[in-house]
């Protein structure tokens, strides 16, 4: 199984789709369950700690560019 980190959002709106479109059946009610269950779940990345712990670390060794580029590289996870 791949390490790759999705987004909660685009699950839910996916499984929420699927629900509705079977709504009332046994089937719909599992992937009503199974929504619960994702939305309750503990997350893998806070980004606002992972930026935390960068600059922590850095012990003021960047410049306000770098800290800049650093966040924005953080907030968009690698996502173009």
């Amino acid at each position: 199984m791949s390490a790759d980190l999705i987004s909660r959002k685009a699950v839910l709106e996916i499984l929420y789709d699927i629900s509705d479109r079977n709504y009332g059946s046994l089937f719909g009610y599992a992937i009503n369950k199974a929504c619960d269950v994702i939305e309750h779940a503990e997350t893998a990345f806070d980004k606002e700690k992972v930026i935390e712990e960068i600059l922590n670390v850095s012990h003021g060794y960047y410049n306000v560019e770098t800290e800049n580029e650093i966040v924005e590289i953080v907030e968009k996870g690698g996502i173009e």
